[in-house]
C-alpha cells in the first residue's frame, strides 16, 4: 500500500469558503447518527468467531494504533477511488479504533497512570 502525505486543511476550505458550519443542533444529530452506525458495525463485527466485545481491554495500545493506521490507509484508498460506500465503511472503522484507544487512555488516566 502506498502511503500518502497528509496535508493540513483549513476549516474554511473544508466547509467551503462562503459557508458557515450548520447549526450545532444539526451537528449533534449528525454525530449521534454516526455514533449509532459505528456502534452497529462494532456489534456486527464483535459477534464473529474469535472476536472480542472489549477490544480496548483485550488488545495492546500498540496493536490498536497499528489497526487504526491500517484502517486510516484503507479510508484514504477508498477516498482515492471515490467509492462512497467504502468511504463510509472505512470512516466507521477509523472511528471505532479511535474509540478503543480513547477507552484505554481514559482507563489509564482514571487509574492515575
Amino acid at each position: 500500500m502506498e502511503k500518502k502525505e497528509l496535508k493540513p486543511v483549513e476549516p474554511r476550505e473544508f466547509f467551503g469558503k462562503n459557508e458557515e458550519l450548520a447549526c450545532p443542533v444539526e451537528c449533534g444529530v449528525m454525530a449521534h447518527a454516526f455514533m449509532e452506525e459505528c456502534l452497529e458495525k462494532f456489534k456486527r463485527r464483535a459477534k464473529g468467531e474469535g472476536r472480542t466485545l472489549t477490544p480496548w481491554k483485550d488488545f495492546s495500545t500498540a496493536h490498536l494504533f497499528e489497526r487504526l493506521l491500517e484502517e486510516f490507509q484503507e479510508l484514504i484508498d477508498a477516498g482515492d477511488e471515490k467509492d462512497t460506500l467504502s468511504i463510509m465503511d472505512e470512516a466507521m472503522d477509523v472511528a471505532n479504533f479511535a474509540w478503543f484507544i480513547y477507552e484505554q487512555a481514559k482507563a489509564a488516566h482514571e487509574a492515575g497512570a
